[in-house]
């Protein structure tokens, strides 16, 4: 805190607003009070999709991807905070590149820290290599070494850490995860999600499969395999998501940034 004051202090009529795009940290939290202290205005951009556990809006204006977002916020508690649904600013380039619409082979598997089974997602692994789908991998950057190692081992293709995750996205045409904002992120990009809850149960922890962003939960490697093989309606499904991200569908859809700027007057 006072780290922020004494940089506010010392940029006194220079600073135009305090931005933070995460408000579930201490760090960004802290800085929303400094800058309210020191008088400067403070803004909010949502950075991914939010639950039930996160914390009421603190900030002046709060840049929201959509109404399932403003919900929970709401339902937080008390709050100031001028909401606009914009929805999200980092997919502008991305619903605008050529290789959106086309068609992918490749089943992306994504593993993460928590509600995921590492031998069930080896299984997984295994049986696309049997029926010859191509396959690649992307751990949570946090992920054990000696877990990453099984399945580099095997020789299938991993996802560097470099590579951001919409860019592996439009490489794939099937997007395999458990709880994560993942999924959303592959329906947005026209992929198909696919929620494999490989501990065997289904948490739905942000309530893809409830919206119908995901068809359905996978409970076994098997499950996920057959949902592959079955007609999937992306349109009907995209469409669900503007719950998520607000300007799908619509002439804003790739104009997030737009938005945004229109809105503070830059």
């Amino acid at each position: 805190y006072n780290y922020y004051r004494d940089a506010f202090d010392q940029s006194k009529g220079k600073v135009k607003a305090y931005i933070a795009s995460n408000d579930h940290s201490g760090l960004s939290q802290v800085g929303f009070v400094a800058a309210r202290k020191a008088g400067i205005p403070t803004i909010y951009i949502q950075h991914a999709s939010v639950s039930e556990s996160f914390p009421p809006l603190q900030a002046d204006i709060a840049f929201l991807d959509g109404e399932d977002a403003k919900k929970k916020y709401l339902a937080a508690g008390k709050s100031q905070t001028e909401i606009h649904l914009v929805g999200s600013l980092k997919y502008d380039p991305y619903l605008k590149r050529r290789e959106i619409d086309e068609a992918k082979d490749l089943v992306g598997v994504c593993i993460g820290m928590v509600y995921h089974d590492i031998d069930e997602n080896f299984k997984l692994c295994e049986e696309l290599e049997k029926l010859g789908t191509p396959l690649c991998l992307r751990f949570h950057p946090l992920m054990d070494e000696a877990v990453q190692k099984r399945f580099v081992d095997k020789g299938w293709e991993i996802s560097s850490k470099e590579e951001k995750a919409p860019d592996f996205i439009l490489r794939c045409g099937n997007i395999v995860s458990g709880d994560s904002n993942i999924l959303l992120e592959a329906i947005i990009l026209k992929r198909q999600p696919i929620y494999f809850a490989s501990t065997g149960k289904s948490n739905d922890y942000y309530g893809f499969v409830k919206q119908a962003i995901c068809k359905k939960a996978c409970l076994t490697f098997s499950e996920v395999i057959s949902q592959m093989e079955e007609k999937f309606e992306l349109g009907f499904h995209r469409q669900r998501a503007k719950r998520y991200h607000d300007t799908l569908g619509t002439e804003n859809e790739g104009k997030s940034t737009e938005l945004v700027l229109k809105i503070i007057g830059v």
